[in-house]
């Protein structure tokens, strides 16, 4: 059975998170850092492109993701670009809602990052398409990223500099 993740960007508190984390039995290392979320991955080329298909969630990964970390403002220009130039074939390459990128952690350190190691560690921090809600340690809009180095979900402003690891549905009614 394929795990339905939202796809769908959202505006979240990090009690929102957290829940989902839990819920979904996602690995983070503050709130579930024993986590038990299960992947059937596999690695296939396409057009030249490495990508990471997941079929226990029915999602696409860009194996690798940007090269260098960007503003916020520029991560909706890099998913542009990769569907202008069809990557991998496709071209309906987005950014991931957190609980897709939060889907991605590992509960124990793999080549020191916690992440599966057919991913690039290239990319240690990657922007989510969901807002933080504001709370008293956001007083400007911020971002879910990922930090795969750490283990952890945690909230960026958008000047901040992250990666992209783009995602798509295999799935069409996802």
């Amino acid at each position: 059975m394929i795990a339905q993740l939202r796809s769908h960007p959202r505006k979240l508190s990090a009690q929102e998170v957290k829940e989902m984390v839990l819920r979904r039995g996602f690995s983070d290392i503050w709130w579930n850092p024993k986590g038990h979320f299960s992947h059937a991955y596999e690695i296939q080329t396409f057009n030249g492109k490495r990508v990471v298909m997941d079929h226990a969630t029915g999602l696409m990964w860009q194996q690798s993701g940007s090269p260098d970390p960007i503003p916020w403002k520029k991560a909706q220009d890099y998913i542009d670009q990769l569907n202008r130039e069809n990557y991998a074939g496709f071209s309906d390459w987005r950014l991931p809602t957190i609980e897709e990128l939060a889907s991605l952690l590992e509960p124990a350190r793999r080549k020191g990052f916690f992440v599966a190691p057919l991913f690039d560690i290239t990319q240690r921090w990657c922007w989510s398409a969901d807002f933080c809600k504001r709370k008293v340690f956001f007083v400007l809009p911020a971002k879910w990223y990922i930090d795969f180095y750490n283990g952890l979900i945690h909230g960026s402003y958008l000047r901040d500099k992250n990666a992209v690891r783009a995602v798509r549905s295999m799935i069409s009614d996802q």
